[in-house]
């Protein structure tokens, strides 16, 4: 009976291991989104950006994680900015763009203050009921680097989109910039 049940083993061993490891060589491992929103990638994953938003409420949290998006990195700055890119509203028609400014949350829990923080936070009307929209990091310094126009769809991400994590556009972007500031 024993060895029935050894042999069942390095069966299953031998047909889901090799699963695996092969797709680690196709880089495709998984992160997850530890308080449940959109991950963004910078860099050849050097660290990640998590935003959660509260379609309720209009409320957008951004939480800078590191490279496995499993724990908080604190940056030195007051805050993020993102520019949002609305769907049309009809076909062929001109998409509006808004800069939304994130300001840095201050946690005495955990010793984190403006300056020194991983969690950055805004609250729009605008944001309230939207489902879909593509937006870019402007500019983030992360341990030293810093990342301009990382682009990203909300809520997808840009996990699948690994030329897109860091680098400039040769194109000019046409921005209305109703700039608009957490509260």
């Amino acid at each position: 009976m024993k060895t029935i049940i050894g042999f069942g083993l390095a069966v299953a061993a031998a047909l889901v291991l090799p699963a695996r490891a092969e797709d680690k060589e196709e880089g495709g491992h998984e992160h997850h989104a530890p308080h449940g929103g959109t991950l963004v990638v910078f860099g050849d994953e050097a660290a990640h950006v998590e935003l959660v938003l509260d379609p309720k409420t209009g409320a957008l949290t951004l939480y800078v994680l590191d490279g496995e998006a499993e724990k908080a990195i604190r940056v030195k700055q007051e805050t993020v900015v993102i520019r949002i890119l609305w769907p049309a509203s009809e076909e062929g028609a001109e998409r509006k763009t808004t800069s939304v400014t994130l300001k840095a949350v201050a946690r005495a829990l955990t010793g984190e203050k403006v300056g020194d923080t991983s969690e950055f936070a805004v609250k729009l009307d605008e944001l309230k009921d939207a489902k879909e929209w593509d937006g870019e990091v402007v500019a983030i310094e992360i341990q030293g680097k810093t990342y301009e126009k990382v682009e990203f769809n909300f809520p997808k991400g840009n996990e699948g989109d690994h030329d897109d994590h860091d680098h400039d556009h040769d194109h000019d972007h046409d921005h209305d910039d109703d700039h608009k500031e957490g509260k």
